[in-house]
Formats: structure tokens, sequence, C-alpha cells
């Protein structure tokens, strides 16, 4: 009997494990290949983003809470981003909360690199809003209409690396190519792009821009 709970045990243990998509890896969600990663140029974190409930459309995100990063104050990613090869409006649910205090220190955001390598980086929570946010309490999803060649990426952020992570997912995950007819769930206003906001913020935009424009 302990034996067979024993085996139990690390079959649970092996299965949850298996949900965090691996560093540097590639998956499939809403019709596109991903492509994941983990920290930045220097230091990987312990953030991540897992696909145990992808069989219902949806992804989780852990930020980064690893107390020793080896260059602090420079920002840690789990990053998940794909190539968009055709125009169109990319749609999603998300929920949000942070057990870090504010948003601003574990910012939840989309980016976006087109064919002129122009960086953006997409405010999807108000960083200066409540600790636990959500598309549903706004009222609309997170919408974006996207060119053919952009790579578009979602980031759960950590600015500071401490002091508690932040959790996120999406779900209800929809891309419309133009010329379809269709159109994205609810009234979704245009987001706005917002400035990078300190060196960490900064340090990872660039080395975002340069990793990608690389592939």
């Amino acid at each position: 009997m302990k034996k067979l709970l024993i085996i139990l045990l690390f079959s649970l243990a092996s299965q949850a494990q298996a949900a965090i998509i691996p560093d540097g890896s590639q998956f499939g969600f809403g019709g596109f290949t991903w492509d994941v990663f983990y920290g930045n140029f220097d230091d990987q974190g312990n953030g991540f983003i897992d696909d145990a409930n992808i069989g219902t459309g949806s992804l989780a995100f852990q930020s980064s809470n690893d107390s020793s990063p080896t260059v602090p104050g420079l920002t840690l990613a789990a990053e998940m981003s794909t190539l968009i090869d055709t125009a169109g409006i990319l749609s999603f649910s998300w929920d949000y909360e942070t057990f870090d205090g504010d948003p601003i220190n574990d910012p939840f955001v989309a980016f976006v690199e087109d064919s002129f390598f122009n960086f953006s980086l997409i405010d999807i929570v108000d960083v200066d809003g409540a600790a636990s946010q959500s598309s549903s309490l706004l009222g609309f999803d997170f919408a974006i209409h996207l060119s053919a060649d952009d790579l578009f990426g979602l980031s759960l952020d950590s600015i500071d690396d401490a002091y508690g992570f932040a959790e996120a997912s999406i779900s209800n995950f929809s891309f419309i190519a133009d010329g379809t007819g269709g159109q994205p769930g609810g009234q979704v206003p245009e987001p706005s792009i917002f400035a990078l906001f300190g060196l960490g913020l900064v340090g990872l935009g660039l080395v975002r821009r340069k990793r990608l424009t690389n592939n």
C-alpha cells in the first residue's frame, strides 16, 4: 500500500511538472505555433507558462519570484511569441492577480514587432490599478489588429523578481482574419501603447527585439 501511494504521488508530481512548458520550446495554441522564453539574456528566473488546461482553451502564466537575480533590476519574462502570417484581429479574455503589492512590479503585457523592426509594448493590465483585475470586470476582452509578418507576444514580467509573484491566464482566444466578415465578441477599444519604464523594462525590450529579429 505504501509503495502504491509513493508511485501515485510520483505520477501526480510528474503530471504537474509536465504542465509547465519548457524554456526555449514551441507549442500550439489558438491555431498558432508559439515560442517560449523565460527570464532575460542572463538569468532564466523561475517564471513559467502552464498548459495544464490548454484542452479547455486556457493558458496560465506565473511571474518570476526568484529573490536572487543574477542582474538585479533587469526584468525577467514568462513569455510566448508567434509570427502572424495573415492580417487580422486577435482577441482573448484574461484574468490577473499579483501578490507583490502593485501590478507595476509584475506587469502583464503584449508586444508587437513589425516587419520594419518597430517594437511596442502594450499594457494589458492597469499597472496603477488593483491587485486583481480581469477583462470580465472591464466588460471587454483584449483585442488588437495585427498585420502580416508582425511578431506578436504575451509576457508576464517581473520587475523586482522578489516580494511575491503574479498570476495571469488567458482564455477565449480568437483570431479573425481580415476580409472574413467576423467580429471579436463585445466592443473592444484600441489598446494603448505605454512607454517603456525603468531600466529593467527598457533592457528587456532591447533583449526581446534583438532575440526576435535574429530568429
